[in-house]
């Protein structure tokens, strides 16, 4: 006997509904190797090797960064993200409404290349997943209000970088600041670009 998913099948029942699920779906060819392939569901497109699948999802993500490179940026940005089964779609929403506009810390008018995601009240990556531990430190409720749409905003790649831990208020009073003495602002950014350095809260 065979433990499958839930239920107890003798080899021979485990065949026969493997072969009646190939009869039923269909022949496909394989669009990578060419080759001919009972298929095991109608949806199924490459032969089930892993070298095909990993080259048919290769083929598929450039047609997709060719066809629709707003859609493509957002999956990227919005991966790591747990907002939801609608975050694909809200996530392309929030990356077209905020392209060609300016970046509400510099001014920068946002791009596919400079676009990037950022929390308003920052997420630690060290806290979201702890590789000694192997733990995530925050909580599922702590995850929730993070990843919450309302804490997302599209802002440019270095304002991103530069504002680091600190909150949305936070950077705002710094650039207010900074703003006020541009002599100090010039040359604080300029060594920070040159070192590839940020911000961060030193609590």
């Amino acid at each position: 006997m065979v433990f499958i998913k839930g239920y107890t099948q003798t080899k021979e029942a485990q065949s026969k509904a493997k072969q009646a699920r190939f009869k039923k779906a269909g022949v496909g060819v394989c669009p990578i190797c060419n080759k001919t392939f009972p298929k095991y569901s109608k949806k199924q497109i490459t032969c089930g090797s892993k070298l095909c699948i990993k080259e048919y999802k290769n083929f598929k993500w450039e047609q997709l960064k060719k066809d629709n490179p707003i859609k493509a940026k957002a999956f990227t940005l919005f991966s790591g993200v747990s907002a939801g089964k609608n975050k694909s779609k809200i996530g392309y929403q929030i990356l077209k409404d905020a392209i060609d506009e300016p970046c509400v810390y510099c001014g920068t008018i946002i791009t596919i290349d400079n676009a990037s995601l950022d929390h308003k009240i920052p997420r630690v990556w060290s806290k979201v997943y702890n590789r000694k531990t192997k733990k995530r430190t925050y909580t599922s409720k702590e995850m929730y209000r993070l990843d919450n749409f309302d804490n997302l905003h599209i802002v440019c790649r270095e304002c991103n970088q530069y504002k680091s831990d600190m909150t949305d208020g936070e950077f705002i009073r710094l650039l207010k600041f900074l703003d006020s003495n541009l002599d100090i602002k010039i040359k604080l950014f300029h060594r920070l670009k040159l070192n590839r350095a940020f911000f961060a809260r030193r609590n």
